[in-house]
């Protein structure tokens, strides 16, 4: 049953994905700018620039074809290459997606910890001044503008501190995670804190927990095994789209401190109208939100068996 749900999905994510593809690149030939400057220059012959846009094939004057034949070699496995770099673009974004991906991976955690445990303690811990600093704290994590938040931590530990780098990636250590990390998570961790003690009051008081406290459970297993499972579903779906986001490229959080993922790479490739990458960030972003959603029905059925997946 899961296989053939995921096949159907996939089939199903076909139109979408061409769709999404027609967009962007219908609006892409619409936009101003000419990427025939990124590559080599403004001070051009004329001849020479005929030649190479023959070259690279962005006339203007026939648009169906060469998107007809863009759809046709993503088929055989040919996503083009780069303007710029004339790098393939599969070997682009192969190259920066695992910076990405271990970025977003220690970032959600981060966020789910932090955010499910403040969360907890908000539905449960009855006291007003504990009630009042988790409002400061959400409220500034959802406020705050992750560029600002970003470049304060950049302040107070890099600069005044002097304890952790300010940007770059290092040789993998783990210091030069933590700033861009914890920039990243914070507005996912209020979110996260905020939905879990609205779903925890709204289940904590229903009649199946408190026949669990009647039957003599423990405190520990009531909140574990009865109530937070129940009260997961929309904290998985708030964890899933926050998952995704980050593994499209986190675009703010990678420019500011140096981090060489796919945000950054999007950010280049637009700048120099780079369109074979950024109709491949696209086309990238469009699967992992595909993949995400249907990960998530899947831990929809583990936090509530009475969900079926048809």
């Amino acid at each position: 049953m899961p296989f053939v749900y995921f096949l159907r999905k996939i089939m199903e994510s076909v139109p979408t994905l061409i769709g999404v593809t027609l967009i962007t690149f219908v609006l892409l030939k619409l936009a101003p700018g000419d990427p025939i400057y990124s590559i080599i220059g403004e001070r051009v012959t004329q001849d020479r620039e005929t030649m190479i846009r023959e070259q690279i094939d962005i006339s203007k004057s026939a648009w169906p074809k060469q998107y007809v034949r863009y759809i046709s070699n993503i088929f055989k496995g040919d996503f083009g290459s780069s303007y710029v770099t004339k790098q393939p673009v599969i070997e682009g974004f192969s190259s920066r997606f695992p910076n990405t991906l271990r970025l977003a991976g220690i970032s959600i955690l981060l966020a789910v910890f932090s955010g499910i445990g403040l969360g907890i303690a908000g539905a449960y811990v009855k006291s007003p001044f504990f009630e009042k600093l988790l409002m400061i704290l959400t409220t500034f994590g959802i406020s705050t503008p992750v560029f600002w938040f970003g470049l304060l931590l950049i302040y107070i530990f890099a600069r005044v501190l002097g304890v952790l780098p300010a940007s770059g990636m290092g040789d993998g250590e783990v210091a030069y995670i933590i700033l861009p990390a914890v920039t990243l998570a914070s507005r996912s961790a209020a979110y996260l804190a905020r939905m879990t003690r609205t779903s925890f009051d709204q289940v904590k008081h229903a009649r199946f927990v408190l026949a669990a406290r009647a039957r003599g459970i423990s405190s520990q297993s009531v909140v574990l095994r009865h109530t937070l499972k129940n009260a997961l579903i929309p904290v998985i779906t708030l964890i899933g789209l926050d998952f995704g986001s980050y593994l499209n490229g986190s675009v703010l959080t990678e420019t500011i401190f140096g981090w060489n993922g796919v945000g950054s790479y999007l950010v280049t490739a637009i700048s120099q109208r780079d369109y074979p990458v950024i109709m491949g960030g696209v086309l990238l972003g469009t699967v992992i939100f595909i993949v995400v959603n249907i990960v998530m029905d899947f831990l929809y059925t583990l936090a509530d068996p009475r969900i079926e997946l048809k």
